[in-house]
Parts: C-alpha cells; structure tokens; sequence
C-alpha cells in the first residue's frame, strides 16, 4: 500500500486528530499544516485539569507519587490494583504506539509513522487476553458513540501490535462520575474495524483541500474558534446572544 498512495500535508493521524477533521477540515489544517499556536488555558479549563488528573493517575500507578489529587475515592481500588500489577510487570503505561500505513508497528517519531495511538493503561491479563484502559474526565452521557469509536480503535491497535492476543477488552474509567464503559472484542472483529479505521484515516492523510464547517456547536470549544479559542479561524461562527 505504502508505495501506492500519495499522502497530502497531513501525514500522520490520532484520534483526536481524525475527529476534529471529520467535525470541520479547517481546525487540522490550522493545527497541523498552518501551526497556529493553541490558546492560553488556565488551570482550572476541563483540558487543563484532565491533563493533570491523567498525569495523577500515572504517577501513582507507577509509583511516583502516593496521593491521588481531584480522583474521588471511589477508584482508589482499581488504581491500586493497577498500581500492584505494574509493579509486577503487567501493565504498560502511557503507551505510545506508532503503526505505518500498513499498520506495522513502528516507532511514534519514526520517519514512517502514520497513526499514533496513546493508552493510559495497557494490562495483560494472560497470553492470549489483554485489557485497555483509558482515564475519562467529564460527561460520559453524550459521548457514549464517540467513546466507543475510541475504543474500536484501542482494539484494533492491540491486535495489529499483539498477534498472539486472541481477545481484547477495553475499560474507560469515567473519573468523574463513579462509571465504567466496558467493551469486549475477539479477533474476529478486528477485519471490519481495520477497514474502517483505514478508510476515515485515508480521506485525512490524502486530503490536500481543508473547507471549513462552521456551525455555532463546531467553533464553540475551537481552538481557533471566536468563544473559547484564539479566534484565527477566518470562518468562526460566535455563539451570539
């Protein structure tokens, strides 16, 4: 595939990135072709603190600190035991996984790398079992469809990087609300998802054109919006009274 495909401006893919282009073109390519700087938060911004509360549960998963600050009680139970089997070498943390466009594994700066794919929590629970877990700050009604996409996503990467794992279970811990959203994928699932995955990821990386979808939801949380961004998007559409 590699040698068949001519990619455009933009050509590396994540998640995050894959949403907000399928949301409005223009916001990745003011991010990664224009490099518009991102605005200034303070720290009390959901970003902010969801950054912080991630770097939390890292830090005391691997045994760099001791207090779980702003993580309610009610995970104490689930960061200790993930703090235990860390320890014990079964848990990978922060994983920053790197695939080319032939989902081959490679490095997440290597010159070849199209799709970055980051966990918080990678936990292998036998030889042929592994689970994924991701920190979610915020609301968990709402973003179920997105979620799951993410989690689609984490199986798919498990498979690609793991041959040997037959079964992968994703678990996001919703940090916020005391709530689990828990998925279960056999290998069986990963040709469909692949193909999907590589299609959406496709129409980003080839894409030489950028048009702008501008509704007052899309600029609203923009980094480059009118309301809540540094406002250097030229097609911003204000919330208004």
């Amino acid at each position: 595939m590699t040698d068949s495909v001519e990619l455009g401006p933009v050509k590396q893919w994540s998640f995050s990135r894959l949403s907000n282009f399928e949301t409005c073109p223009m916001r990745v390519y003011l991010a990664a072709v224009k490099k518009e700087k991102q605005p200034e938060r303070d720290a009390d911004n959901p970003a902010e603190r969801g950054t912080r509360i991630h770097q939390t549960c890292e830090d005391f998963v691997n045994g760099k600190g001791d207090k779980l600050k702003e993580v309610d009680p009610f995970w104490e139970d689930d960061l200790e035991t993930l703090r235990e089997e860390y320890s014990a070498g079964t848990v990978e943390l922060e994983g920053d996984w790197g695939f080319d466009i032939d989902w081959q594994a490679t490095g997440w700066w290597d010159e070849n790398v199209w799709a970055r794919i980051k966990l918080d929590a990678f936990r292998r629970l036998d030889e042929t079992t592994a689970r994924v877990i991701d920190y979610k700050t915020g609301k968990k009604f709402g973003n179920e469809v997105h979620h799951t996409q993410q989690a689609q996503l984490y199986m798919v990467a498990a498979f690609m990087k793991y041959p040997e794992i037959d079964l992968i279970e994703t678990e996001f811990f919703y940090l916020d609300q005391k709530d689990y959203m828990k998925k279960t994928y056999p290998r069986s699932k990963l040709p469909l998802y692949l193909k999907k995955f590589t299609e959406r990821a496709m129409k980003l990386t080839t894409a030489t054109e950028f048009p702008a979808k501008p509704t007052k939801m899309n600029c609203r949380w923009c980094d480059y919006g009118p309301e809540n961004g540094t406002g250097a998007c030229p097609y911003g559409v204000p919330m208004g009274p």
